[in-house]
């Protein structure tokens, strides 16, 4: 009787070890793609403030552009789950110039997972909203019609300084 407990036991052990491996494999996986993840997505947000970094000390869009693609394609260079994609994305409008970087991956340990994380951000130069208004005055100017405007403005202007000074 004893004998049929034992193997038993050997069996149920022997069926249970494979059972207990793959599932430490995939816990094991889960918290690789937790690091890798968290990895990425700093390497985004620091690519960000880089370019903000950049941007304010005078460096183009597209510079900016440029040197954030290679500051992540140098970071990721050696990621163990191969060569991810890299995206980097600057658009510029009247009022505001972004960035945008996206880098996204497939790694597989016992199942495939994607890794992607994407961050964007303001770019902004010291006094750049009243440099580009005064741009739009300077342009508002060269019109007839709108300097026309702008003068009874500034007229109106000059008028509400005097008696707000004169206090009447």
């Amino acid at each position: 009787m004893k004998r049929k407990a034992k193997a038993s036991l050997t069996v149920e052990t022997a069926m249970l070890f494979p059972i207990v491996f793959l599932l430490l494999l995939a816990v094991m996986q889960c918290a690789l793609f937790l690091v890798y993840e968290t990895y990425v997505k700093a390497l985004c947000d620091q690519g960000v403030i880089l370019c903000q970094s950049w941007y304010a000390r005078g460096e183009t869009l597209d510079t900016c552009v440029e040197e954030a693609k290679s500051y992540l394609s140098k970071q990721l260079h050696s990621c163990p789950w191969g060569e991810p994609s890299i995206y980097v994305h600057g658009e510029e409008t009247i009022f505001t110039r972004t960035i945008s970087l996206a880098v996204e991956g497939d790694y597989a340990l016992l199942f495939p997972m994607r890794v992607e994380a994407i961050t964007s951000g303001f770019l902004e130069r010291p006094a750049a909203y009243k440099e580009t208004m005064d741009l739009i005055w300077e342009a508002a100017s060269l019109l007839p019609p709108i300097q026309d405007g702008l003068d009874a403005y500034e007229n109106k202007l000059n008028e509400w300084k005097g008696r707000i000074t004169s206090g009447g």
